[in-house]
């Protein structure tokens, strides 16, 4: 069965569940109090296990009390799209959704781009065409500028990340493309090159909003006067949003309190990327687990329910998992930071971070 379900005592729920194709579930769900809640589980690479109550928490339509028709898509047939709307239904209302539209195939990101505009979706981020490795010029002119040229109600965020794509979008092209097309507006600066945002906001100017793509050098990132970001498109964020939040706000500030705030975070900032040295019959062999699997890796023993990664990403190796839980408890011994996922999703971080079931087959036993 694709769908799970937990609901209260005196709730019903009934379904139609096309398991095996692409499709919607369709749900009509009555609770007396409010407390009911569904959860969707695509059957591909699943186990069908729910953990009780963490599941509830997940993008999902909460239960009010009386009767409700939800619906819910599943499966890979314009898989893309199914993501943007289910979060877009769920949170368009309350906060500013940025769409990922961004592909090597400017047909396909156009494609989507349509979909999340037509929803209402205003912002989109744009990574650099990855594999096929455009230059930078035909980055701006065959990608960048047809999509913002078409959709010139939406802000579009190139996101510049050399080391994921084999290419880069350069400083100059991007200027270039902002004048050309004022959506163009802000960047996703994630090349690790401080000279690369200098010359950025050299050429872009004032008004430019330069986000930095790496949790680590945020703060240096906003502090360089001749960078001058204004925040970060962060990935420990899916662990600490209000903690990152807070960040940015005083060091934009020039607060003091964002030296103990960073202090405090950055041991998260490390599992972005963890790599080790793996013995083996045929010698030492450098294992690099990049994002999201080792941040994943401590949502899933904290009890954030995230699932694990797409094949082909995997686990990470023992010692990689050694040096997660060592950061981690840095973090729960040194600051409250996780005290909002134990409010929220009623877990125990100091059990699930120092008993060993909770790491039972996220690790590579041997190489």
């Amino acid at each position: 069965c694709a769908l799970k379900r937990w609901y209260p005592k005196g709730g019903y729920i009934a379904w139609h569940n096309n398991w095996n194709v692409p499709g919607y579930n369709v749900l009509f769900t009555y609770s007396g109090n409010g407390k009911g809640h569904w959860r969707h589980i695509n059957p591909e690479g699943s186990t069908g296990k729910i953990n009780k109550p963490f599941d509830k928490h997940l993008v999902h339509i909460p239960d009010v009390p009386g009767w409700h028709m939800k619906t819910g898509y599943y499966g890979k047939k314009d898989e893309h799209e199914k993501i943007i709307k289910t979060v877009y239904d769920v949170a368009g209302e309350r906060t500013v959704l940025i769409a990922g539209t961004g592909s090597n195939n400017t047909s396909e990101s156009l494609k989507v781009t349509q979909f999340a505009h037509d929803l209402g979706i205003n912002n989109i981020l744009l990574i650099d065409p990855y594999y096929n490795g455009p230059s930078s010029l035909e980055i701006r002119k065959e990608y960048l500028e047809i999509i913002a040229k078409k959709f010139p109600s939406v802000n579009v965020i190139p996101y510049v990340i050399p080391g994921r794509t084999g290419t880069q979008l350069l400083p100059q092209d991007l200027a270039m493309a902002y004048a050309n097309c004022p959506n163009i507006n802000t960047v996703k600066e994630a090349t690790g090159n401080f000279d690369n945002a200098k010359l950025t906001r050299k050429f872009c100017g004032k008004d430019f909003c330069i986000l930095s793509g790496d949790d680590d050098k945020t703060v240096l990132l906003i502090q360089d006067e001749e960078i001058k970001s204004t925040g970060v498109i962060s990935v420990a964020s899916n662990l600490v949003p209000a903690a990152i939040t807070e960040l940015v706000s005083t060091t934009l500030k020039n607060d003091s309190q964002y030296s103990n705030l960073e202090k405090s975070i950055s041991p998260l900032f490390k599992l972005v990327g963890v790599q080790t040295t793996e013995s083996t019959n045929l010698g030492d062999v450098v294992v690099k687990s990049r994002n999201p699997v080792p941040t994943k890796t401590l949502m899933r023993i904290i009890g954030l329910p995230s699932g694990p990664s797409r094949q082909p990403l995997g686990l990470v190796t023992k010692q990689a998992l050694k040096f997660i839980l060592e950061q981690s408890k840095l973090v729960y011994e040194n600051s409250d930071l996780f005290k909002p996922i134990e409010d929220f999703f009623d877990v125990n971080i100091q059990e699930r971070l120092y008993s060993d079931k909770y790491i039972d087959g996220l690790y590579y036993e041997s190489y």
